[in-house]
């Protein structure tokens, strides 16, 4: 055996073990970043799981309210929050409105405080409030506040362009960033109080 048979064995051996190192913190970093996407994409999933709980759910039918035949002045229904829910501020809601001729942002629309009345619906006004509290009196947390097992009628005022047989979206957006979209249709012919489906 010459010097330059063992040499040539030690750098094989020397490539061996830099092979199995480089494999070895190769195998690490594909890993970690395994793990990393898993930690994130459950992060995401309790985030999604958290908005959900804060969300709201309208109970009973939407009501549209006219004063005459030729357009709706407002809308009419009940809110509740969804099951797992924590208090939403309901001064912080915003409410958003579109048809197809008329487009309405929450920029546009004014809340009006506690309690609402139909006078106040006045003709193609964007504005919005409570009209009452289920249990009346607001819960622990007052008037502003819908809460666990409370419940709330809200009115919103529409454009005059929700004429009969126009389809049009209400979107209700909460500060936690949950949103609740209501999409309805004018009837053919309107009564006072119309049932919207």
């Amino acid at each position: 055996m010459t010097d330059e048979d063992a040499f040539t064995g030690l750098e094989a051996a020397i490539l061996l073990i830099t092979s199995i190192v480089v494999a070895a913190v190769f195998t690490q970093t594909i890993l970690s970043a395994g793990f990393l996407t898993t930690q994130k994409s459950q992060e995401a999933a309790y985030s999604g799981a958290e908005l959900a709980s804060s969300s709201l759910e309208i109970i009973g039918d939407v009501y549209g309210i006219a004063n005459g035949t030729s357009y709706l002045n407002y809308t009419k229904f009940t809110l509740i929050l969804s099951a797992g829910q924590t208090p939403l501020d309901i001064t912080k809601m915003n409410i958003a409105y579109i048809d197809e001729s008329k487009r309405w942002s929450s920029a546009d629309y004014k809340r009006l405080d506690y309690p609402v009345n139909a006078t106040q619906m006045l003709d193609g006004t964007a504005v919005w409030g409570v009209n009452k509290t289920i249990p009346s009196g607001g819960g622990n947390l007052g008037f502003d506040f819908l809460e666990p097992n409370e419940q709330v009628v809200l009115f919103i005022g529409l454009p005059t362009s929700a004429t009969p047989d126009t389809q049009f979206s209400i979107t209700i957006f909460t500060a936690d960033r949950a949103v609740l979209p209501i999409v309805r249709r004018v009837p053919s012919g309107l009564d006072t109080v119309n049932i919207l489906r």
